[in-house]
């Protein structure tokens, strides 16, 4: 496989290893995401925010589903 082709296939796939977790059956669903091609991993105080993180990756190109994007804010901060 060329550099090409590994750089045209790095715009068209990514990949995630998402886990969700609550504390609690009352308390608030958490997520992270860990980025299979660098490993960093990502927490989330909530699903929204995870989704919102994942959209931004994702909805970008060429094929809009909608014309939202994220807030700067809604993101969060990198944490490890």
């Amino acid at each position: 496989m060329t550099q090409h082709d590994k750089t045209r296939i790095e715009h068209t796939y990514v990949a995630f290893m998402v886990r969700m977790w609550r504390d609690s059956a009352r308390a608030q669903w958490r997520a992270s995401a860990q980025s299979v091609h660098t490993g960093e991993t990502i927490r989330f105080a909530n699903i929204p925010m995870l989704l919102r993180y994942l959209h931004s990756h994702v909805g970008h190109d060429a094929s809009h589903d909608d014309n939202e994007s994220p807030a700067p804010d809604a993101l969060p901060d990198h944490q490890v």
